[in-house]
């Protein structure tokens, strides 16, 4: 019998052995181009936690000996070794899979369970669990859910110093100092986190042992322990759970990054629309006379520049006629229009659209219905969503009472797909915005929807993807969905972390307040300053730069969509002062000539002499012939600072246009130029704010609020190689 195993794919070699104890040791992890080996000879394996009194000790490797190996090498160039494993105290075993794609430096890791009984309330998986190398303390860095800009991506801690039992909530990068090899960790999330009604955690785990890093990768169920939510691994059935993917780079954080991003989407995602990242116009209004304002809202869309318009929410037969109330669960559950609304129906609305050479997006919460629907019979009540025989709703003010259906239901996951594959065929819809706003939570503990009470999350997430599923294979090019997070169904919003790891790419959401109908505007993204808000409102003074400042904030981002999140005539973006819109359309030009570039590789660090209230993000082509850098100064007291580039070919001459400039005065410096000595930067642009004298023209509060937009700037610049 074999007791020793090795795969490769060419980009990194994989060993295995089988010691005396029975346990399955990754023995090497070795970058083949280098020789660099995060091997340790620990055990690999998949943990598993679950209250089942019989079952104690499944989150031991130990107790999980192996019984088998198989190694399959691909066609492709790509190889798998399959490892059995068997709980000692029997009941249950594990399948890990161990995957080298092809020509890619990457080991991805995939888990099964399969029972011989019915396993109670597991609520922890890790389907990596394993160990590496640590001659020399690795730093640490993380990629959390945490939106604050100054923490993404900074040196959390490193191996010497790990506090006990550390969790790191994201996807997290491992580097050795001294070699500046690095080790990235992600996975797919599942579909679980989303719209902060997270029933699952997905983190890393470490420890050290002085030696080695041990790691566990997987997720667990927030709410197990209190609501006796979690999962139960129906017996004799093959349970996957969430992918675990690993990716190996040299250099520094940023250089991890960009080897996940082209592996992910290489091996994992789904391909980007030709468009992408795309500008899309969001727009819903609760008047009985919305279609007029569809079409004028169009108008605006074309003239601005917009690749989407996506219909809101309240387009749908029962929806709220009466305006400016923000109630869009009104008509919850009906894939059909309002007639009141489009007497024309909404495919004419759609072909209008579409002769304007834009896509047509729609909203839609398929996860929840107007209570009245309940009530007289269209819905009926085997579809709910029910915890302890109450059924799951949304009673906020100012919406109409919502029930939540159960996904899990599979008579409720083909009722959707027909009706929403018959929406998007009888509309020529081009993308959908997924929205789970009205959601309580996804547990449902019901008995009589085909999964059992402990897994009502899970199932309702597995039905999700069948409806993406079914989606997407009736229409490959569909695009969507903009407030889902799940790794392999989604063509857009690839990942929670927006322009962290992935840009976004069409789906940003900015908004204004629910409140104040004079406002326009708004984001919360990784690209945002601390200090500034994300809504300009009527009547103060703004100067230009500050408003190319503002646009550029959520354009970083990548792709974006935009619009009046309440339903308020008053706050449409046509509506919106001229010289917000005049702002707004010449940094849309400037990020058409751009946007190509977000595709590529990206920067985040390094590229400043002053962070303190400064950031900047640069793209950059794989073939080095073209970049593009967004500068931000946030409010720092100087105004002055150097920019120092990334990966560019340093024997090239590249010409520097800056869109704070006009035509002819581009600059022109090798690559070498760029990355040692340099640009200096000066924001905001001394010519574009310049010789003006608030006091004399404003009154002493518009006059101070406009001298404080002066420590705010921004710039962007895109270089071709020539």
């Amino acid at each position: 019998m074999d007791n020793k195993w090795t795969i490769s794919n060419g980009f990194i070699s994989l060993s295995l052995r089988k010691d005396d104890n029975g346990m399955l040791l990754l023995e090497e992890l070795e970058e083949c181009g280098s020789g660099f080996n995060w091997g340790f000879s620990k055990p690999v394996g998949c943990l598993v936690y679950c209250d089942d009194p019989g079952c104690e000790g499944m989150e031991d490797i130990a107790n999980w000996p192996l019984e088998s190996v198989e190694v399959k090498e691909e066609a492709d160039g790509g190889a798998i070794a399959t490892a059995a494993f068997r709980y000692n105290k029997g009941g249950i075993s594990s399948s890990l899979e161990l995957r080298l794609p092809s020509g890619s430096p990457a080991l991805f890791f995939g888990c099964s369970l399969t029972p011989e009984k019915e396993f109670t309330r597991i609520y922890e998986v890790r389907p990596a669990a394993f160990g590496v190398r640590a001659g020399t303390p690795l730093d640490i860095y993380c990629y959390g859910t945490d939106k604050n800009s100054s923490k993404l991506g900074l040196k959390q801690t490193d191996t010497a110093n790990l506090p006990e039992n550390p969790v790191f909530p994201g996807f997290t990068v491992l580097i050795d100092p001294i070699d500046k090899h690095s080790l990235m960790i992600t996975g797919d999330y599942g579909g679980y986190m989303e719209s902060n009604m997270n029933e699952a955690l997905w983190s890393v785990k470490l420890d050290n042992d002085g030696h080695s890093v041990g790691m566990s990768v997987g997720f667990e169920w927030l709410t197990a322990k209190a609501t006796q939510q979690g999962f139960v691994v129906p017996k004799g059935q093959s349970t996957r759970f969430c992918d675990v993917y690993l990716t190996f780079a040299n250099g520094d954080r940023d250089d991890a990054v960009n080897v996940m991003r082209r592996v992910l989407r290489r091996h994992i995602l789904l391909p980007l629309s030709s468009s992408a990242p795309d500008m899309a116009m969001n727009v819903w209004f609760t008047d009985e006379d919305a279609g007029r304002l569809y079409l004028e809202e169009l108008d605006y869309a074309k003239w601005m520049g917009f690749d989407n318009i996506t219909l809101d929410a309240s387009w749908y037969e029962g929806s709220c006629h009466t305006p400016g109330t923000n109630d869009w669960s009104a008509g919850l559950g009906s894939y059909h229009e309002d007639m009141t609304k489009f007497p024309a129906g909404m495919r004419a609305f759609s072909d209008a659209v579409h002769a304007k050479g834009l896509k047509f997006g729609i909203w839609i919460d398929p996860q929840n219905v107007d209570s009245e629907r309940v009530i007289n019979g269209q819905i009926p009540d085997s579809y709910l969503a029910k915890i302890g025989g109450e059924a799951l709703h949304c009673n906020c003010h100012p919406l109409s009472l919502t029930n939540q259906l159960c996904l899990g239901n599979p008579e409720v996951v083909d009722w959707l797909k027909g009706e929403i594959l018959g929406m998007i065929e009888r509309y020529n819809v081009d993308y959908i915005k997924w929205d789970p706003s009205a959601t309580d939570c996804y547990s449902c503990d019901r008995d009589d929807h085909g999964h059992s009470p402990h897994n009502g999350a899970h199932s309702h997430i597995e039905g999700r993807k069948r409806i993406f599923k079914a989606v997407i294979e009736k229409y490959p090019e569909f695009e969507g969905w903009e407030c889902i997070q799940d790794v392999k169904a989604s063509r857009i919003n690839p990942i929670l972390h927006a322009v962290t790891l992935f840009p976004d790419y069409s789906n940003s959401f900015i908004i204004g307040p629910m409140v104040a109908p004079l406002v326009w505007g708004g984001t919360s993204y990784i690209s945002q300053s601390l200090e500034v808000g994300w809504s300009l409102p009527s009547g103060q003074y703004f100067e230009a730069a500050f408003l190319d400042y503002f646009f550029r904030n959520f354009m970083v981002s990548g792709g974006f969509s935009i619009g009046n999140i309440t339903g308020m005539i008053s706050q449409r973006l046509s509506g919106a002062p001229l010289g917000y819109n005049e702002a707004f359309k010449r940094n849309v030009i400037y990020q058409k000539q751009v946007r190509h570039l977000f595709r590529e590789d990206f920067y985040r660090f390094g590229l400043l002499d002053e962070n303190e209230k400064w950031r900047a993000f640069q793209f950059v082509s794989t073939d080095k012939a073209e970049a593009c850098v967004y500068v931000f100064r946030d409010g720092a007291q100087t105004g002055e600072n150097k920019l120092r580039m990334r990966s560019l070919d340093p024997n090239a001459n590249y010409k520097i246009h800056s869109f704070n400039e006009r035509k002819g005065k581009e600059l022109y410096r090798t690559g070498r130029q760029l990355m040692e000595e340099g640009l200096d930067i000066k924001l905001p642009h001394p010519e574009l704010t310049g010789g003006f004298n608030p006091d004399k023209v404003m009154n002493a509060e518009d006059a101070e609020q406009f001298k404080k937009q002066l420590a705010y700037g921004s710039d962007l610049m895109l270089l071709t190689r020539i």
